[in-house]
């Protein structure tokens, strides 16, 4: 990744990421603390946020040796494909579809369409084999909320 003259090299991504997850398991942790200190309510809580803790500090530790920061006389040119440049973006926006017309097309159609769209994405590009994948994973996804859970989902073909 460059920004400007800067190169950013290694996982940064990664490393961001386990920082937001520490981020978010210290404020849940905290949370569930400030609502009630009892043993009652902090025995699933506190040692499931002591895990992720350690787990997050080891990832860490393993991986921040290995950032760079370099500068360069130019700009990095925007080469890449469009999974590199728009792909983050590109799923963001899927992702957004897909909850907005989940109540409209149902959970098991929005489900198949998401899985199928976000494998073209990644680069799929046999439709016989990202469709049908998609079709199975909305259609088992659905009945395991309904059946399984007993949680009542909005759905066009499983039901």
């Amino acid at each position: 990744m460059s920004i400007g003259t800067l190169r950013f090299t290694g996982p940064w991504g990664h490393c961001l990421l386990v920082i937001g997850f520490a981020a978010f398991v210290g404020w849940y942790t905290a949370d569930a603390y400030a609502a009630s200190s009892k043993v009652k309510n902090l025995l699933l809580i506190g040692p499931v946020g002591l895990v992720a803790a350690v787990l997050c500090a080891v990832t860490l530790a393993t991986q921040v040796p290995r950032l760079r920061i370099a500068r360069s006389a130019e700009p990095a040119p925007r080469e890449g494909t469009y999974r590199e440049r728009w792909g983050v973006a590109a799923a963001c926006a899927g992702l957004a579809a897909y909850v907005i017309l989940m109540p409209w097309i149902g959970f098991d159609v929005a489900t198949a369409l998401f899985v199928a769209a976000g494998m073209t994405l990644q680069g799929e590009r046999r439709p016989w084999v990202s469709l049908p994948f998609g079709a199975l994973v909305g259609a088992l996804t659905t009945y395991a909320m309904e059946t399984v859970l007993s949680v009542p989902v909005p759905s066009l073909v499983v039901g």
